[in-house]
C-alpha cells in the first residue's frame, strides 16, 4: 500500500474505495472531479492492474489466495481474498465516518470483496454508501446471479445502494457509439 494518506484535507472524514477492476475505473474517472476532501483508495486482487492505477492508496488484497492474479471471476475467491486482508482493509477506513464503495458486481473481486468490506464497516457503525454496476446481459447468467447475491447482501448492510445496470447504459448512449460499446470481438476479428 502506498503511504500517501489522503487525496484530500488532513481532516477529511470520508473515504471512497474502488473495489476490483470496475470499481477502480469508476474511481479513476472521479478522482479529478469534486471529490476533494475525501481519501481515495483502491483495492484489487489483481496486483498488476492495481499497479497501473497510480492511485495514492492502493492495496493488493489476497496475494496468497490469488498470487496477485485476480479472483478469476469467482466471488468465493474474492471472499477469501477479503478475509486474508481484512485488517489491512480496515486500516484504510478506520478513522473515517463515511465510506463510499465503488464496485462492479458479477465477477470475483467486486462481488466477493465488497460485501465483506461493507459488513466490516457496519460493525463499526460507519456511514456507508455503495455505488455498484450490474453486468451486461452478454456476461451471462452466472455473472447476473453473482451480482444479485452480492447486491442483496449490500442492501441489508449499507445505508444506501446506488445501482447502475450496465445494460441500460446502451439506452443513454448515442446510437453512433452503441456498436463500439456492444460489440464483442470474435476470435480473429479486429478489436473495435
Amino acid at each position: 500500500m502506498n503511504s500517501n494518506p489522503s487525496n484530500g484535507d488532513a481532516g477529511d472524514q470520508g473515504i471512497i474505495i474502488g473495489v476490483g477492476g470496475a470499481g477502480i475505473k469508476i474511481l479513476k474517472a472521479l478522482q479529478d472531479t469534486a471529490w476533494r476532501g475525501s481519501t481515495l483508495a483502491a483495492a484489487d486482487t489483481d496486483g498488476n492492474a492495481l499497479a497501473e492505477t497510480m492511485l495514492p492508496n492502493a492495496l493488493t488484497i489476497g496475494a496468497r489466495t490469488t498470487r496477485g492474479l485476480g479472483a478469476g471471476g469467482d466471488p468465493a475467491v474474492g471472499r477469501a481474498a477479503f478475509e486474508e486482508d481484512a485488517e489491512n482493509l480496515a486500516r484504510l477506513w478506520s478513522d473515517k465516518e463515511l465510506m463510499i464503495t465503488l464496485a462492479g458486481l458479477g465477477r470475483g473481486t467486486g462481488s466477493g470483496v465488497t460485501p465483506g468490506l461493507v459488513r466490516q464497516a457496519r460493525v463499526k457503525q460507519k456511514g456507508i454508501l455503495c455505488v455498484v454496476t450490474l453486468p451486461f446481459d452478454y456476461e451471462g447468467e452466472a455473472a447476473a446471479q453473482h451480482a444479485l447475491t452480492s447486491l442483496s447482501e449490500l442492501r441489508k448492510l449499507a445505508d444506501a445502494v446506488l445501482v447502475v445496470p450496465n445494460q441500460e447504459l446502451f439506452t443513454d448512449c448515442p446510437r453512433r457509439r452503441r456498436p463500439m460499446l456492444s460489440r464483442r470481438p470474435t476470435p480473429g476479428s479486429p478489436a473495435p
